[in-house]
């Protein structure tokens, strides 16, 4: 596979770090603060827009210090179904995902 710099949130879904659907749905949630934060700044007066989007390594490492998991080991698991540790990771549709 290869380097994808977006991959769709929905691609995540049958990864398993401790137990099946575990990492989708901490990204899910990490997104989805995002999203609400870029919302919250967008709606500022003369702000700029903006879509943020965490990346792979990043939703790793919040999983890592919530499961105290080895960083390592979650980015092993990743890079083994294929994925690249750079690519951003955004909700289905939000931004057409690069291939």
């Amino acid at each position: 596979m290869s380097k994808r710099e977006i991959i769709a949130l929905s691609e995540l879904k049958d990864v398993q770090i401790l137990w099946p659907g575990d990492f989708y749905i901490l990204a899910d949630f990490v997104l989805r603060c995002f999203e609400t934060d870029d919302a919250i700044q967008n709606a500022k007066v003369n702000a700029s827009r903006r879509h943020s989007y965490p990346s792979l390594h990043g939703l790793a490492a919040h999983y890592a210090r919530i499961s105290r998991q080895p960083l390592e080991d979650i980015e092993q698991q990743l890079t083994k179904r294929g994925f690249w540790m750079g690519s951003g990771v955004t909700i289905d549709g939000k931004f057409p995902c690069k291939r």
